[in-house]
């Protein structure tokens, strides 16, 4: 009754997303908008938005993660309420700029004086997608610290508060990996699980850790320096071709960038860096680079 759904954000096999305003008390000043994921009545997919419940209170509040501010798992009503990022997800987001961001990999670089002299319009223009991925970086350190595996991390799951800001959100795949450190999934085939995003392993073998989250934020980054397109297009069998040494090519960034990347696509999962060395090499690559343009 404290909730007024107000439009729907999306659609899809676990139900719709609404936006909706939560009201705390009587007055204007209590409400607050929020996104509320609403199943339909018996769904099959109440047991997913159960762990995923379980998973994010497990997470608590961190200012790069969605948070949970309630849930029904009442049969005739089953949703869970999340904070609300009103500009939509990263992915979508990259597509709708790519052809500005095209622009701009094409000019000149420049020295350090020119730099300074330019706006910060233009200057958080380039330097946007990298804070991005490093805001992710640290959001996946705390989610690894916590023993928790993400499992589905990518571009469309990262959500935007503002230009500046974003969340990491979807933890209807995640897992606990307190006890083993891996989590081993039962295979089935009518499972839909996203392999382009997925280690060698996981896809293999359905083995998941924080090494195979490590690796899917390395095809997260490829995505967002290739402004949203979608890894391996036309490739039918990535596992083959991982296995046969081929890895995603070269999105025409800096090669600082690329190399990260490899490291993260490691064929040994303990080989691969994790997330708190990421952040710091990623936090340096970011200080040390002065011109917009040379970001990327």
């Amino acid at each position: 009754d404290r909730i007024r759904l107000t439009a729907v954000l999306g659609r899809g096999a676990f139900g719709v997303v609404h936006r909706g305003v939560l009201m705390r008390g009587s007055r204007k000043s209590e409400e607050e908008v929020v996104a509320v994921k609403v199943l339909p009545s018996y769904s099959r997919m109440r047991q997913q938005l159960l762990h995923e419940v379980e998973m994010m209170h497990i997470v608590g509040r961190h200012e790069k993660i969605v948070g949970l501010m309630g849930f029904s798992l009442d049969l005739e009503k089953t949703f869970l309420i999340l904070e609300y990022c009103p500009m939509g997800d990263l992915h979508s987001y990259l597509v709708r700029k790519k052809p500005e961001l095209l622009r701009m990999k094409s000019l000149p670089a420049i020295t350090p004086v020119e730099y300074s002299k330019m706006s910060i319009k233009k200057l958080h223009l380039g330097k946007r997608l990298c804070l991005y991925i490093n805001q992710v970086a640290e959001g996946m350190e705390y989610i690894a610290n916590l023993k928790l595996i993400h499992r589905d991390l990518a571009a469309r799951n990262i959500l935007m508060v503002d230009k500046d800001r974003i969340k990491i959100a979807d933890f209807g795949l995640s897992r606990d990996a307190y006890e083993t450190g891996y989590y081993l999934s039962s295979i089935d085939s009518r499972k839909k699980l996203p392999v382009k995003w997925m280690a060698p392993e996981a896809i293999e073998k359905q083995k998941f850790s924080s090494h195979s989250d490590v690796w899917s934020f390395g095809v997260f980054m490829w995505e967002v320096f290739r402004f949203g397109k979608e890894p391996y297009p036309g490739l039918s069998n990535v596992l083959e071709f991982l296995k046969n040494g081929y890895r995603l090519e070269w999105p025409n960034c800096r090669h600082e960038w690329y190399d990260l990347m490899l490291e993260c696509w490691h064929d040994n999962p303990r080989r691969r860096p994790p997330f708190k060395e990421l952040v710091k090499r990623i936090t340096t690559i970011i200080n040390t680079m002065y011109h917009y343009a040379v970001f990327f």
